[in-house]
């Protein structure tokens, strides 16, 4: 009677130990065979359930996707066993990815750290960045582009003052021409003028 009552009110743990003693001293006893190993059943599925439980409650996902596709497997209809499941697999999800996110950024792989970010927050928008590795990314990227416009400034400066130092080169080659040009003018008339001269002399 104590393995019937413990059996009818669900206490699988009292009714497989009862149900247990009944069937070693009766081997033959085919109703108690049969409800011990209805009960051996729901001990295995609530062993599942509650490693299921402790791993949820201690956000191991992993280990609870684990439990829980074991516990699905034996019980489909096991007590929202495929919402927990779902939810299961999207927290280790997200946890593998919030990883990942911190390796990127121990690499400073800045843009990667928030393509990242991007694929958690289609999961999940309000997935919370405790350790700020997209703050942090965000920041480094801003200070790339600014240091970038810099350079890229600096650099454009550098030639505008190398067209114009050729500019003028340019300019003062011409006006060196022109000089000499005006020199050998003036060389030539004064020898012109002296040979004149020369000849009125004599």
């Amino acid at each position: 009677t104590e393995a019937l009552e413990a059996y009818y009110l669900e206490k699988w743990d009292v009714a497989f130990q009862k149900l247990q003693a009944v069937v070693d001293s009766n081997p033959d006893h085919k109703d108690a065979a049969d409800k011990l190993e209805i009960a051996k059943r729901k001990v295995q599925l609530l062993a599942l359930h509650e490693n299921a439980r402790t791993a949820e409650a201690n956000q191991e996902w992993d280990k609870a996707v684990k439990h829980l596709e074991n516990l699905e497997k034996e019980d489909p209809t096991f007590e929202n066993v495929k919402v927990r499941l779902a939810k299961a697999r999207r927290e280790s999800q997200l946890k593998d990815l919030y990883e990942e996110a911190g390796r990127l950024t121990q690499a400073e792989k800045w843009e990667a750290v928030l393509s990242v970010f991007n694929k958690i927050r289609s999961v999940d928008p309000k997935y919370p960045d405790t350790k700020s590795f997209r703050i942090e990314a965000e920041k480094r990227l801003a200070d790339i582009q600014r240091i970038r416009k810099l350079e890229s400034a600096y650099n454009q400066a550098l030639k505008e003052i190398d067209a114009l130092l050729e500019e003028q080169k340019l300019a003062a080659d011409r006006a060196a021409e022109r000089i000499a040009d005006e020199w050998e003018k003036d060389r030539r008339h004064q020898q012109q003028l002296e040979a004149r001269i020369a000849e009125a002399r004599n």
